[in-house]
Parts: C-alpha cells; structure tokens; sequence
C-alpha cells in the first residue's frame, strides 16, 4: 500500500503542496505515479472499476473515508467539484498495488467540502496509443445542525380573544445544513393547515435559516391548548428542537340550565341552575327572565320556583350570563308533567239503529296520554287506539258499553271512562211505589225519573180525579195552584222531575200521574200521595226502645249468672272433707277445636284436639296424658297416665273423694258435649221424670264389671272404677264413698245459652243451677 502524505517523500509517500489545477498539475501527477507504477505501458481500455465511491452524509467534524478499485492494478487521482485534489492536512491518500485498491480521507470535514467527489484513471500513453481516462462518482453531503428556535413574540402564555379574528404565531429556526423540517402542533395534533414556511441562506454560506408562520382563529376549546414549533434535523442527536407556549383564550359564557328535580311533576318544587363557562369568570353575571319577563330577585345562578303547576306550561325560563367579553344566555322550556285527567267526555250517547256514531276519549295529560278502547262485554279485546272511535250501528249488540282507557307514562296510574251507547226509544219512567206525607206538612215532594234518550221533550204532571186509575186527570202546575212548584234535573242519560206541595191538605191526597214524551213516543207513570199514619213514629220508637231494653237486661242477666257460678265453685270446694282443691284447681276447658268422633260399643266419645287434664293435687303429675285403648273385656275407654299423647277428652275436675288421698289421683266427670250428645227435647220430656238412660250417671260400684276392673291387669293398678262409660278415670269403692259420706257426683251438662247444667246423679232429679 502506498501512502502519499503531506510531509516529504520517506516511506513511499509524495509531499504535494496544495490543491493545484490545470494541465501541468494532470501531467506532473502523471508521472510521478507512472514512477511509482514502474513505468509500464497499459492501454486504458483494459482498465476496470471493481470497486465505485458511494455516497456518505456526514456531520460537520466527522472523517469521511471513499474508496475505489480499479483492476488492473493502476495510479489514479482524486477531483472536488471538477478540481483535482493535491493531498495536504485535510487529506489522506492510501494505495494498495497488489490488490489496486485507493482510499481518500477526509478529515474533520468542515462544511464547505461537501460535494461531488471523483476518482479517475490516468491518462497514460501518447498518440495512437493513448486511451481517455475513466472516472467514477460519488457525492459528500455535510450535515449542520440547526442551532436555535423560537417564537416571535415569545411568551409563556398566549392570551387570545375569541373574537372569530384570525392570529399567528411565527416560529424562527437558525442555522441547519441543510434546512431543517419545521412543523406545528396544538397539543399533540399536528397542524398542517394555515401554515407558511420558507428557508434563506445564511452569512453567504449554505447554512440556512428557516421561518414558519401559523394563523388561525382561535376557539373556546383552544383554552389552555399548548401551541408547539419543531425543527426536525438529520444532524440532532438529541431529537427535535422544540418550543411552545399555553394558551389563554377569553370568550363569552356559554350558558346550560338545568332543573332539580329532572322529571317536574304537578305540585313539585323546582330549582333551576344556570351554569355559564366563561373565561374570564370572576366577573360574571347572572339575570333571569320568565316569558321575556323579568324575575325579580334573581341574580344568582339559581332560580326556585315553588309548587309548579300544570297551567305553567309552556313557560320559558331565560338565564342569561355576562363577562367582560360578551353576553350569552340560553332558556328552559318548563315541561310539568301530570296525571291523565278527562274532560268534556259525552259519557252517554245514542243512535238508530243503522246510523253512524263517533265516540270521542278527550284525555288531558303530560305526557301524552296513549288510548285505547274495548267493550265491556270483551275487555281484552282493543277496538281502538285514537282518540277518535267511529262505528256503525249495524247490529243491536253494538249498543251497550264502551270503555276508554287513558295511559300517561310509568309514573301515572291509567285511568278509565265508560261511555254508553244506546239504542233511541220512547222513555221510560221509575218512581217510588208510595210518598208519604202529613196534613199540615211544609211541603210534600213526588219524584218522577224518566229515563232512555233521546231526553224527552215535555214532562207533565196530573191528579187523578176520585182516585180511579182510568178516570180523568186535572194538570197539575204552578198556574193552577200556587203551592205547587215543579223543577226539572236534566243528566246525560234521563231527566228527574220534581212535583213539590207546599202547606199539605187533605186533598192533596190521591193519584198523580206523570208523563213524558220524545220524539219516539210516550210513558206515564201513577204515584200515589198517601198520608202518614200517626201512630206509625210512636211504634216505631216503641219497638226499638224495647229491642234495646231486653239486650241490656238479657247481658246483665249473663253477667249475674256468671259471677253467682263463680262464688258457688269456690264453696263447693272449701266444704268438701280433707280437700285443698280450690277455685283456681278447677279447669273448665271448651270444645274448641276440632272434634273427633269415636264410636265404641255404640257409645259416642267427643273428643276435642286443644285441652288436656290437669289437677293442682297431681303433686308432679299434672299435665299427664292419656290415650283411647280398646280392651276386649272392657265396655269403656281407660286413661292411660303412661302415654305422653295429649289427651282430648272434655273433663273437667269435679273435686276431691276421699279425705286423705295419698295417691293424689285424680277425678273426672265427663263434660257432655251439647251439640253432638244431647238432644234438648229428649232431656226436657217428661217421661220417667229423669234422665235418658243413657245419660243416667251411677256411683255403683259394684257387679262383675266392677270386679272385671279391679282384676284387669291392663288397668295399670289404677283405683276402682266405675264402669259407667261416662266416669273413664275411675271412682273410689262404694265402702269408702259410704264411710266418707261423699257429696253425690254431678255430671255436667250444658245449658242452651252456653253455661253448664248440674245434675244430682242420686236424686236423679234436675237441678237448674248454673255454673
């Protein structure tokens, strides 16, 4: 490789002066690379590139190395912009003879050496022999980066009016080689639009400064947007340049009202808010107006209107906003919502038969009420859905009730109208059977109702002369007799006349007749005036005083009898031998519940399912239960104390037998029931005097069922029973009853009015004591 420096001749390398041009430089650099090529003879036609020059981009500074190739091995020389390079401390050349590779380096290029470069062949040879040279291209650019933005005027903050006026900003980039890219940005939205940019050389050098403008109209929605310039450059290592500034945008107010609540019903109470975006708003101001009408007291941003009524609409409430920029205002259409109401509805309407007929459903109501129709006779059926419903009458069942519904929304109930359709016919009338009046009365009035339409068109009154349905009739009017007034109540579907007499005689008295007529006929109709019976109030009054006396004595009778039952307990329980029982031992149950029959051996048990058997001497036992076996030797039922079921058996406690019970087992009598055992005309009949048989308590204590009790193993060792089915819970033996001289034992039964009846089972008598 051979090096041609700047700094004489030693190691191969030639010291060229400066960057010569002209013939004699060609010529001179000609033969001293023929001198070191050995002088040899090449024709130029057999010499090739192997290797060309590519194009660099460099930064101002940077070395830049080129390289060429050329086969066969041969000198050649490099050429700037067409002037041939002599190398000195800018320049460094390198050659390779073995391989006729050539290399030039630039170093620390400054920006002037950027350009075309060209490596070229020599021309060697002379006359017929010499060949032109070859030359290959390559181009260095040198990059500048740009050395300064900004913006023309510069400020922090940009205050803009929005006024629908154009304004710029300018951006200022200086230096950049080549021109650097200059864009805009709001944010970060690039802006293409309103953009002006231009470029100019700088200092008589290719370093360019470059200006852009931006002109836009600013908007509300420019506020507080950042306006940004970049200056984007292929030399910044750092990224763009960049400089910006906020904006400040002063506009008007820009006003929205709004109500609380959102949805106003009748009756509400309502708050309307004006809320103004200005800029600025320190100094904004707020006026209200109703109708275009000022609001008096109103210079807030809220307004409160109370109990808002369906008759404010529409009304239009104005805010209106102001700052030093402007004045904006904007309004609110007051919407009061309410429920459907109907109005000026012909609720009865009637026509021929054949003939067309309109109904109409006039509904009031915010919102929009939705409506629809069907009939009576077929409710789920809809016929119609406006408030218009037209028909023909082609058949009579199209005559009868048609109902209108009104639906307003989801937060009002719907609501319904009948209208009735009937058929035109002559009138009929309804009055009372008889009027009652006295001589001497104020005033005696006969109503007279006369119904169907079309309404007729003529009411008279008339008194039938000597009381005979067919006889004569005299008119009856105001001309004819000046204690007589007659009024009539026009309604939609009938018409009520009313024939008022005033001072009452006796010849008032008698048949009057009333009588109506329409275009498609007439009806009459008698009514007698009959004069009140004196006697009639004082009867009256008598019955329902005496009904009220016999309810007061019949409660205070009830009332005597339940207290005097009460004492006759309590003493019948202190005097019986040896017994602690006392009033309060006592528990009288009724048969509430649900009865249960069983029929053993044709007896008939009334059981009832919330009562149990309890004795205050049990001494731990009480509450014990009992249930129904049925023994194959037994004619009754045995209460069992070891079944822990509810006993339902009506039994009550009937004191204590013996003196000294030391087994504390209790006695029961059974507590008929009324309604399913006894039969009031059997036990009243006088017949024997005595109970039915199968009524009659016994205290015998003796006979084979006795002894069959006392044997029976299943009894559970209870005490001796009697084997009456009317005493299941046993009696003490008849020795002890004897020795004791026991009281006789009552069986109980009750009494039509609901209390108890006691009968001497010894006597066999009744006793009409009530407990």
């Amino acid at each position: 490789m051979v090096r041609l420096r700047s700094r004489g001749s030693r190691g191969g390398s030639v010291r060229c002066p400066a960057l010569v041009s002209g013939r004699h430089v060609f010529l001179i650099y000609n033969a001293i690379l023929l001198a070191l090529s050995g002088g040899g003879s090449v024709s130029a036609q057999d010499y090739v590139f192997t290797q060309e020059p590519r194009n660099v981009s460099a930064r101002v500074g940077e070395n830049v190395s080129l390289h060429c190739t050329i086969s066969p091995p041969a000198p050649v020389f490099w050429i700037v912009n067409g002037f041939p390079i002599i190398t000195n401390d800018s320049y460094e050349f390198k050659y390779n003879p073995g391989t006729g590779e050539h290399e030039m380096i630039i170093k620390n290029i400054p920006s002037q050496l950027d350009g075309q470069y060209s490596c070229r062949t020599m021309n060697l040879g002379s006359g017929s022999s010499s060949k032109a040279a070859k030359t290959v291209d390559a181009f260095v650019t040198v990059l500048v980066p740009p050395t300064q933005i900004q913006l023309v005027p510069f400020s922090p903050e940009t205050i803009v009016q929005e006024q629908g006026l154009e304004t710029s900003l300018t951006c200022i980039v200086s230096g950049g080689k080549p021109a650097p890219v200059v864009q805009w940005f709001k944010d970060d939205r690039l802006l293409e639009n309103g953009v002006s940019t231009h470029s100019q050389p700088g200092d008589g050098t290719r370093i360019e400064n470059v200006t852009s403008t931006l002109k836009w109209a600013p908007i509300r929605g420019d506020h507080e947007k950042r306006i940004s310039c970049t200056a984007s450059h292929p030399a910044l290592q750092g990224g763009p340049l960049r400089v910006g500034t906020k904006l400040n945008v002063e506009y008007a107010p820009v006003v929205v009202v709004s109500s609380f609540p959102e949805y106003i019903k009748e009756g509400d109470d309502v708050t309307l808010h004006c809320m103004a975006d200005a800029n600025p708003d320190f100094d904004l101001k707020y006026r209200w107006t109703r109708n275009g009408l000022p609001v008096s007291d109103s210079a807030t941003s809220s307004l409160r209107i109370d109990s808002v009524q369906r008759s404010d609409k529409p009304v239009v409430y104005t805010c209106e906003a102001s700052n030093r920029i402007g004045t904006r205002h904007n309004s609110f259409h007051l919407d009061v919502l309410y429920p459907p109401t109907f109005y000026s509805m012909q609720e009865v309407q009637s026509a021929d038969l054949g003939t067309d007929i309109s109904l109409f459903c006039n509904v009031d109501s915010n919102p929009p009420a939705v409506i629809t129709w069907t009939r009576d006779t077929d409710p789920l059926k809809v016929i119609g859905t406006e408030r218009h419903l037209p028909f023909r009458t082609t058949s009579p069942s199209q005559f009868g009730v048609y109902i209108c519904q009104a639906t307003a929304g989801t937060n009002f109930l719907p609501i319904r109208r009948e209208v009735r359709v009937l058929q035109n016919d002559r009138p009929f009338i309804s009055a009372e059977a008889s009027v009652y009046a006295g001589q001497g009365d104020a005033s005696a009035q006969i109503k007279c109702v006369i119904n169907g339409l079309p309404l007729p068109t003529d009411v008279r009154w008339s008194k039938i002369l000597g009381g005979d349905p067919q006889g004569l009739g005299r008119p009856v009017n105001s001309e004819s007799d000046e204690r007589v007034k007659i009024t009539k109540e026009t309604l939609s579907d009938r018409v009520v006349s009313h024939l008022t007499i005033k001072n009452v005689k006796k010849d008032d008295f008698g048949l009057y007749n009333c009588t109506a007529s329409n275009n498609y006929g007439s009806a009459d109709q008698l009514i007698p005036l009959k004069e009140t019976d004196w006697m009639l109030p004082i009867i009256a009054g008598s019955a329902c005083g005496g009904a009220l006396l016999l309810v007061i004595i019949v409660v205070s009778a009830i009332f005597c009898i339940r207290c005097r039952s009460h004492n006759r307990l309590k003493e019948k329980a202190s005097d019986t031998s040896g017994s602690t029982t006392t009033s309060d031992d006592l528990d009288i149950k009724s048969g509430a519940g649900v009865h249960h029959h069983h029929h053993h051996h044709g007896d008939m048990y009334t059981t009832t399912s919330n009562e149990t058997l309890t004795d205050g001497h049990s001494g731990g036992k009480n509450g014990w239960t009992g249930h129904h076996h049925h023994h194959p030797h037994q004619q009754q039922d045995i209460l069992h104390p070891s079944h822990h079921h509810q006993y339902n058996h009506p039994y009550t406690i009937q004191g204590d037998y013996g003196g000294n019970r030391k087994d504390g087992q209790n006695y029961y009598t059974r507590y008929a029931d009324y309604e399913h055992e006894y039969n009031p005309n059997t036990f009243l009949s006088a017949g024997g005097g005595g109970l039915p048989a199968i009524y009659t308590p016994t205290l015998s204590l003796t006979g084979d069922h006795a002894a069959a009790d006392q044997q029976d193993p299943t009894i559970n060792n209870l005490p001796p029973r009697d084997p009456s089915p009317y005493h299941p819970s046993g009696l003490p033996s008849s020795s002890k009853i004897m020795e004791q001289q026991q009281q006789p034992l009552y069986a109980r039964y009750p009494a039509v009015n609901g209390s108890v009846m006691l009968l001497d089972a010894t006597l066999n008598s009744r006793l009409a004591t009530n407990v």
